[in-house]
């Protein structure tokens, strides 16, 4: 399946349909409320979460992680089921869940009564759930060859050897930064590293752990690979209160050259699949109530989509962006969609964000960049790889 979106409906459940808008799978579970459709990197399956909530004197939610093959699938898979008394680990978020390169693997958040929150691996093929490390927050990345994973676990680094299971908690602490990002083409990894005088050291690490640095910032930055590996796109000068970096950069992976990208405030980023565009959410013009999309190319020639607010779903992937762009990226794999969840409008002042009844799944095609196209009602919608 390719070329295909999956969201998830006002109502609680997940549809996937093609580019013409085509009903290709309805998903639903009994009184279950679904979130997070995430496609396996060869887009034959697709994860999902499940909320029901059990009503009476002490009520609670029960949560589950599925898996359904969207090639001859009629059935979802259970593959997780949360431990009672445990609760979200963002909200409208029961997990996190990643699939790895090859498909045969997936990596799972959730929170859990021992740990606080608890890093999973999961064998997909064999059911085999094993639990890895504890901690909270975490963010984390797969290798390309899919036998690694690089974790940061609260202010700690961990390198995990999926194939034997060993764990190697590296000596560095990073508080200014969230994910880790494995190159695409290579077994390193980018991180942060915390340095003195509120200034943090990015550089790479190899599987044998040995750290090599490739630039100093300050304060809270954030970074991500193109598709190539050719270039890194760094944000940084996060200002804490607003939650938007200041500066944006693009940095080639062999000179290590650094290009300003774009000053506006930036919320989140996400490169294009080619790897010659960034997209990024920032305010809208003059206003600080409504975001739009910016479309940029390496040299800095901007595009301006029109102007929305985010469903809460929606604004959960552009907070924790960099580890998001690694599963739902707003990119179509062509390259020529944006696609966005919320409520359609400029504000120029801050307001409660839309209800779900509100928002609706809107795309954009680049080519004609101030056309917005209704997909349906919806709270969160994703592409296919």
């Amino acid at each position: 399946m390719t070329n295909a979106i999956a969201y998830v409906t006002n109502t609680g459940n997940v549809k996937v349909v093609d580019l013409e808008l085509n009903l290709l799978k309805s998903i639903h579970q009994p009184d279950m409320q679904l979130s997070w459709p995430t496609f396996s990197q060869n887009n034959e399956r697709i994860l999902f979460s499940g909320t029901r909530v059990v009503p009476g004197h002490n009520q609670k939610d029960v949560s589950a992680l599925y898996e359904l093959n969207l090639q001859d699938g009629p059935i979802p898979h259970l593959i997780y089921t949360n431990q009672v008394g445990t609760g979200m680990i963002s909200a409208d978020t029961p997990h996190y869940a990643l699939w790895s390169p090859d498909s045969s693997k997936i990596a799972l958040i959730t929170q859990t009564i021992e740990g606080g929150m608890t890093l999973f691996i999961l064998e997909r093929d064999t059911s085999n759930l094993i639990q890895k490390i504890d901690g909270a927050p975490i963010y984390f990345s797969w290798s390309c060859d899919s036998n690694f994973l690089f974790a940061h676990v609260s202010d700690s680094y961990y390198l995990v050897n999926v194939i034997s299971g060993d764990i190697n908690k590296l000596g560095w602490n990073s508080s200014l930064c969230m994910c880790p990002m494995w190159s695409p083409k290579e077994n390193s990894c980018l991180i942060g590293i915390d340095s003195e005088n509120n200034k943090q050291n990015i550089g790479m690490v190899n599987i044998e752990g040995d750290f090599s640095s490739v630039l100093d910032v300050e304060g809270s930055a954030t970074f991500m690979w193109s598709s190539s590996g050719k270039h890194l796109a760094l944000s940084e000068n996060l200002d804490n209160e607003r939650g938007y970096y200041n500066n944006t950069y693009v940095i080639d992976t062999k000179s290590f050259s650094k290009e300003i990208l774009t000053f506006d405030p930036l919320l989140c980023m996400f490169w294009s699949p080619k790897g010659d565009q960034i997209c990024y959410v920032t305010l809208s013009d003059k206003g600080y109530g409504s975001l739009r999309f910016a479309v940029s190319d390496l040299e800095g020639n901007i595009t301006y989509l029109p102007d929305f607010k985010p469903s809460q779903m929606q604004l959960i992937a552009y907070m924790f962006f960099d580890q998001y762009s690694i599963s739902h990226s707003p990119w179509s794999a062509d390259g020529t969609r944006i696609i966005f969840s919320g409520l359609l409008g400029y504000e120029q002042d801050r307001t409660p964000l839309p209800t779900n009844e509100e928002v609706s799944i809107f795309q954009v095609e680049l080519t004609n960049p101030s056309h917005v196209q209704k997909i349906d009602r919806g709270v969160f919608g994703t592409w296919t790889r």
